[in-house]
C-alpha cells in the first residue's frame, strides 16, 4: 500500500504551511509574486496574500508497506558501463537488492538508482555523459537502472507567463490522441503551462495550472484545442497537429469517459460493446478529418506530428516542437539540454496511459468505411496542399 500523505504543499507568510490534495485548494489563480523569506531557513514562503505551491513528488513508505512491483514499474532498461555515470555526485554501496537500491536512492533524493550484477547500487542523475544514448539490450554486459519516486528538479519549475497578448499556437489533436501528454512533454522541456479552452477541473487539480481560458488566454502560448474551425483557427498564428491512427485513437477516449475522465484508465470490454460506445463514436467521429482539415488549410505555419513517432521518440520529438515553439512564439526555454535529461528520466509523467490490447473488435462495418473514407481523404487534401507528411495505412478491412 502507498503511503502518500498529501499531493501538494503550499507555503505562505513566511512560515506557514497548507497541505492539499488539488491545487484548486489555493484559490483563484492571481497574478502574484511571493516576496516573503522563509523564517529560519532560505527562499522564499509565499507572501501575505499569495502562495508558494509546490507539487509533492516522493511518497512516505512504512517498511512493511512498500508496492510489490516496484521494480518491474520503475524499470527504465539496461545501460551501458557504470563509469559513464560516475560524477561528483554518485553515490556507491554494496549488496543491494534493486529494491532496496531503488528505496536508498530515494532516500539520498536522487532519481535513478543503477544495480550491477553484483548487486553493486550506484545513485544519481542522466547527464550528458550517461543518458538515453546508453541503453543497450539487456543480452548483453549490462546495468539495471530504475527510476526512484525522487523528482529530478532540472525539469521543475514550471510557469505561468507574466499576462500579455501572446502570439498562440494551437495543440490541435482529435481526442485520444496524446494531447495531454504531450502537454506534460512541452512544459517539462519548456518550463511554461501550456492551456487550453477547455477549462478541464480534473486537470487543473491535477497541476495543469493554464487549463482555465481566462488564464492560458493571456499567460500561455501553447494551447489545447480539439475541435478546431475556420473561426477557431483565427485566434492563433500557428499550430502543432498531432495525428493518430482514428481506430486508436476512438478507443483512447472512449478508455477517459468510460472511466471517469481518468487520463489514464480503461474501459471494459463489456462497456465497448454497449450502446455508449457507439454513441461517442457518432460524437466524436466527424472531427478526426475536419480537424486536420481546417489546420492545413488555415495556410498557417504548421507542424504535423505522428502519434507513432511521438510514442516511439518522445525526446526527439519534443525537441521538435520545442523548435517549432522557439520560431513562431515567445519560448525559449533556458537550460533546455538539462530539462531533456531530467525529462527522459520520467517521459510518461502521471498522464500516460498504459498498453492494453482489446480481445474483441468494437467496430462495426458502417464505423470502418466512415474512418477508411475519413483517412482516404484526409491523404488526399495533404498530397493536395504540397505536405510533406505521409498519413500511414490506417485502413482497416470492412
Amino acid at each position: 500500500m502507498l503511503f502518500k500523505l498529501t499531493n501538494y504543499a503550499g507555503l505562505k507568510s513566511g512560515d506557514t504551511c497548507i497541505c492539499a490534495q488539488d491545487v484548486t485548494h489555493f484559490a483563484h489563480l492571481q497574478y502574484a509574486k511571493c516576496p516573503v523569506y522563509c523564517k529560519g531557513g532560505v527562499g522564499t514562503c509565499g507572501g501575505d496574500h499569495a502562495i508558494d505551491v509546490y507539487k509533492i513528488v516522493s511518497p512516505c513508505f512504512q517498511e512493511a508497506n512498500v508496492p510489490k512491483n516496484i521494480e518491474k514499474s520503475k524499470f527504465l532498461g539496461c545501460f551501458g558501463p557504470m563509469f559513464n555515470f560516475a560524477d561528483e555526485n554518485h553515490i556507491y554501496e554494496k549488496d543491494f537488492t534493486p529494491t532496496n537500491c531503488i528505496l536508498f536512492c530515494d532516500t539520498q533524493k536522487l532519481p535513478l538508482a543503477l544495480v550491477d550484477n553484483k548487486n553493486g547500487c550506484m545513485c544519481g542523475q542522466f547527464n550528458e555523459r550517461f543518458n538515453l544514448t546508453s541503453k543497450i539490450s539487456c543480452s548483453q554486459t549490462h546495468l539495471k537502472v530504475y527510476r526512484t519516486f525522487s523528482e529530478d528538479t532540472r525539469c521543475g519549475n514550471i510557469r505561468l507567463l507574466s499576462p500579455a497578448n501572446y502570439k498562440q499556437t494551437a495543440l490541435a489533436t482529435f481526442p485520444g490522441s496524446g494531447n495531454t501528454w504531450t502537454r506534460y512533454l512541452l512544459e517539462s522541456a519548456t518550463g511554461i503551462y501550456t492551456g487550453s479552452v477547455y477549462g478541464d477541473t480534473h486537470l487543473r487539480r491535477h497541476g495543469f495550472l493554464a487549463e482555465p481560458p481566462d488564464v492560458s488566454k493571456h499567460r500561455s502560448v501553447v494551447v489545447k484545442d480539439h475541435m478546431l474551425n475556420e473561426n477557431r483557427m483565427s485566434l492563433y498564428e500557428s499550430a502543432i497537429l498531432i495525428v493518430r491512427n482514428p481506430y486508436d485513437a476512438v478507443v483512447a477516449e472512449f478508455n477517459r469517459v468510460a472511466s471517469n475522465r481518468n487520463q489514464t484508465g480503461f474501459a471494459s470490454e463489456k462497456q465497448f460493446q454497449s450502446q455508449k460506445f457507439d454513441k461517442i463514436f457518432k460524437l466524436r467521429s466527424h472531427s478526426w478529418l475536419t480537424v486536420i482539415q481546417y489546420v492545413v488549410l488555415s495556410g498557417k505555419p504548421i507542424l504535423l506530428i505522428e502519434f507513432e513517432e511521438l510514442r516511439n521518440d518522445p525526446i526527439a520529438t519534443t525537441l521538435k516542437m520545442v523548435k517549432f515553439l522557439r520560431k513562431h512564439t515567445v519560448i525559449s526555454p533556458d537550460h533546455l539540454q538539462q530539462r531533456i535529461l531530467c525529462l527522459s528520466q520520467q517521459l510518461n509523467g502521471d498522464h500516460k496511459r498504459g498498453k492494453r490490447k482489446l480481445t474483441i473488435d468494437p467496430f462495426t462495418k458502417v464505423m470502418k468505411m466512415k474512418f477508411n473514407y475519413d483517412v482516404v481523404q484526409a491523404r488526399k487534401l495533404l498530397n493536395e496542399r504540397g505536405v510533406n507528411f505521409s498519413i500511414p495505412k490506417y485502413e482497416r478491412k470492412v
